[in-house]
């Protein structure tokens, strides 16, 4: 698992590719006063079980991953993350 930033929002990216991963990572990182956690995992399932254990303001999906691809993967985070925005 890969972090970026400080307190703020927390948002989950779900990216296998580790370039794609930085690059959405730095891009987040440039606007003045950021403050947002990006996280991110590899797979469908990884994203399960980091949405289980804390809190996750928003998710960027990638849908084609090694456990998932296309709408199911969407389908599939929705049926088991529940509502992901929280207190």
């Amino acid at each position: 698992m890969m972090a970026a930033s400080r307190q703020g929002r927390r948002i989950l990216l779900v990216e296998d590719n580790l370039g794609d991963a930085d690059l959405v990572i730095e891009l987040m990182g440039r606007h003045p006063g950021h403050s947002d956690e990006v996280v991110n995992v590899p797979t469908l399932s990884a994203a399960l079980e980091a949405l289980r254990v804390g809190l996750v303001h928003a998710v960027l999906l990638d849908l084609h991953l090694p456990d998932g691809h296309g709408e199911a993967c969407v389908s599939r985070l929705r049926a088991e993350a529940g509502e992901v925005l929280g207190d």
